[in-house]
C-alpha cells in the first residue's frame, strides 16, 4: 500500500461526488493540479453511485478521452489518471472486456481506499 494523502490534490469530502480534478488555469473552480513525486499528473475521480456500471464507465472513459486530449495540447507533461474506489475495481474494473478496453485505451488507473482516504495503487 502507498501512503499518499490525496488531500495535496483532492479536496477531502469529495470522494463520493464526481468531481473532476484537471488542471486548470481558475483555481476558483475547484480544479487543481497534482504532483506526485515529481510528476505532474491530473486525476478524474469517479465514484460509480449510479444504477448501471457499465453506464457509468461508458462516461468516464468518454469523459477521460476528452480530458486527455485536452491536456495534450495545454499540458503535454501530465499524465491523466482516472482514480476508482477499491470495491469498484475489484469488482467490475477485473472483468475481462473492461481490462482489454483499459490496454486498447492506455488509460492509467488510480485505486483508492475512500474511507482512508489512501491510494492503493497505481495501474499505468
Amino acid at each position: 500500500m502507498l501512503d499518499f494523502r490525496l488531500t495535496p490534490c483532492l479536496k477531502p469530502g469529495d470522494w463520493n461526488n464526481d468531481k473532476i480534478f484537471v488542471f486548470s488555469t481558475d483555481k476558483s473552480g475547484g480544479l487543481y493540479p497534482c504532483f506526485f513525486f515529481g510528476q505532474k499528473i491530473a486525476v478524474e475521480v469517479k465514484s460509480f453511485l449510479g444504477a448501471s456500471d457499465v453506464t457509468e464507465f461508458h462516461t468516464a472513459l468518454g469523459q477521460f478521452l476528452n480530458y486527455r486530449s485536452a491536456l495534450r495540447l495545454t499540458e503535454p507533461e501530465r499524465d491523466l489518471y482516472l482514480a476508482v474506489p477499491e470495491d469498484v475495481y475489484d469488482e467490475f474494473f477485473r472483468r475481462r472486456f473492461i481490462q482489454r478496453i483499459i490496454i486498447e485505451y492506455q488509460l492509467k488507473i488510480l485505486i483508492f481506499n475512500p474511507e482512508k482516504e489512501e491510494i492503493l495503487q497505481w495501474r499505468d
